[in-house]
């Protein structure tokens, strides 16, 4: 357990989290403005603020999650960059309603999958590889995102509204897609 204060990497960073397939249950404040990269383990938030304002590689199957009765926020900056690379397993950015997941950046899903399941603010870019899949489990909506999908969309409930741009020949499965926005 890591608590108090608040932790930040440097642009001229960088950082690694590998902790053996354990869990790292984060009470600090995390600031990363440099390169972090992620290959096993969990980390769980009680109470505090995760902020990606540099590239954060997602290696593997991983989970980030929250101590559900603490509310936390993770936040990918419009300088931001989120990279689900390598694995071809899944990747949990958030499980539960008890944190929010605001993105004004990048998040570039380029093999295997990334679960997004949160509540929050979703705009910024989502980029989806071939091959690759973005599970959004609950009703969503994207304002002024720019959707590149040439792979799969699962939406296994409640559905995903997007009024940005989509582009690509990826696919949707689940429940309703709508895009209001430019195709």
């Amino acid at each position: 357990t890591i608590g108090g204060g608040t932790l930040t990497l440097t642009n001229t960073t960088t950082g690694t989290i590998s902790n053996g397939g354990g869990t790292i249950t984060y009470g600090q404040n995390f600031i990363n403005n440099g390169t972090l990269n992620w290959s096993d383990g969990g980390l769980i938030l009680t109470g505090s603020n995760f902020t990606n304002n540099g590239t954060f590689n997602i290696t593997g199957d991983v989970a980030f999650t929250n101590n559900p009765a603490i509310q936390s926020v993770f936040t990918n900056s419009a300088t931001g960059i989120i990279n689900r690379t390598t694995s071809t397993g899944q990747a949990t950015l958030s499980n539960t309603s008890a944190i929010t997941v605001n993105n004004s950046g990048t998040i570039n899903v380029q093999t295997g999958t990334l679960y997004f399941g949160a509540s929050g603010s979703f705009g910024g870019a989502f980029n989806i590889s071939s091959g690759a899949v973005l599970i959004v489990p609950f009703a969503s909506s994207y304002t002024g995102t720019t959707l590149t999908n040439n792979g799969t969309v699962w939406t296994p409930s409640g559905g995903l509204t997007n009024s940005g741009t989509y582009k690509g020949s990826g696919g949707f499965t689940g429940t309703l897609f709508t895009n209001t926005g430019h195709v």
